[in-house]
């Protein structure tokens, strides 16, 4: 009290906080007091209303930060508080102002047994104290707060990726108290998103919140479930995904205007684009559950290998044709080389004539043209149509 006074340096505020230290410590000589009275004949191992209606229990959930959405785990992280509310008419006293509890005081009042039935991990916070909040108000509604990090299992339909919607739950039940005894209510104001998220693939677009009756055991759990539902960031993958597999299927199109007779370039650039696209596919194929089935992606991706991989194929015909043709019109002159026919010329000498094979190449690198150019239209017009029929599929 000196070095309060010894602070202020007047005596004017030395009586100032003389009276703020007096109202402090009878305050809270006070609360202890009133505590120490009201749970004299206090036993926390029963319910309030033993033997009447169930204890309703309101709760508020105030999701902080929600951390990380996993596809392989199937869960989701997040941060949250929890605040729980219900009336112990054996807590009632006099005071006017609300008695705050901490420390062992928690744990000498009736609280309810709640836990999260799908919960993987849990991590209660106590930096720089217990992250726990305990108040008494006087007509004897008591109100809990807690600060934790949680994951919850979230199952997810994967069909869709990355156009999927997922709904990922907090669902919260009594352990021991079944609905007779213990009733949980929520409602949709209790249940708060933050206004933007971190998360780089996932939008939040929705919540809602509902009252559950859940066997568990031999008995019916009055239980409550929050919902929050998420929209997968479409243009993360297209940056990623869907562009470099569309040009990739471009480029493949594109060897149908290098000509014919340029084994190493076409065959270099269909090798090039094949095994990018196969790592492209391998890379996103990692990061998914093995039991996640055909997804909307895996799809994309296995089509665009198809037209990566009759590209390659339509010029290993075409190089067949050619190679085919010339072989044979080779097989062709040498043959006639060795049957040369003799005919007499007009002024009587002997001439050696021999046919013209020429022909036969022209016309094996006119159809190997050809087939490029049937190839270039209609390449094309089948990419673009799977395209329209796939994003109208899944977008629609």
């Amino acid at each position: 009290m000196v070095e309060i006074c010894g602070m202020v340096g007047n005596s004017e505020g030395c009586r100032d906080a003389r009276k703020f230290w007096i109202w402090c410590h009878s305050s809270g000589n006070s609360s202890q007091s009133i505590l120490d009275d009201i749970l004299k004949n206090y036993d926390h191992r029963v319910r309030p209303l033993k033997d009447g209606p169930p204890v309703v229990v309101s709760l508020q959930v105030g999701v902080e930060h929600i951390g990380t959405v996993s596809e392989s785990a199937m869960d989701i992280s997040l941060t949250l508080f929890l605040i729980e509310t219900w009336t112990d008419e054996r807590l009632n006293f006099t005071a006017k102002h609300p008695i705050h509890l901490s420390g062992l005081d928690g744990y000498r009042i009736w609280v309810p047994d709640l836990f999260f039935p799908f919960e993987v991990h849990a991590k209660p916070h106590d930096m720089t104290t217990p992250n726990m909040k305990l108040v008494l108000h006087q007509d004897g509604t008591v109100e809990l707060t807690l600060r934790e990090s949680l994951t919850f299992a979230c199952p997810m339909d994967l069909s869709r990726f990355p156009m999927d919607e997922q709904s990922c739950n907090i669902s919260m039940l009594s352990y021991r108290y079944c609905s007779k005894d213990l009733v949980l209510h929520i409602t949709d104001e209790g249940f708060i998103l933050p206004k933007s998220s971190d998360l780089s693939r996932f939008r939040i677009v929705g919540q809602e919140t509902e009252m559950l009756d859940i066997g568990y055991g031999p008995a019916i759990h009055s239980g409550a479930q929050a919902t929050i539902k998420l929209q997968r960031r479409l243009e993360t993958y297209a940056l990623t995904v869907y562009m470099p597999s569309f040009l990739l299927v471009i480029i493949a199109w594109l060897s149908f205007w290098i000509d014919p007779r340029s084994t190493p370039a076409r065959v270099s650039l269909g090798v090039t684009v094949n095994l990018t696209l196969n790592t492209l596919s391998k890379g996103q194929t990692e990061s998914m559950p093995g039991n996640s089935g055909v997804k909307a992606l895996d799809i994309w991706l296995i089509v665009c290998q198809i037209f990566v991989f009759l590209a390659f194929v339509e010029y290993t015909v075409v190089n067949a044709s050619m190679m085919n043709e010339y072989y044979r019109q080779l097989q062709y002159k040498k043959e006639r080389r060795r049957q040369k026919s003799r005919k007499k010329s007009p002024d009587g000498e002997e001439t050696t004539t021999e046919e013209n094979s020429d022909s036969g190449v022209d016309y094996s690198l006119r159809l190997a043209y050809i087939l490029d150019k049937i190839s270039r239209y209609a390449f094309i017009i089948l990419f673009m149509l799977f395209n329209a029929i796939y994003w109208f599929a899944y977008l629609y």
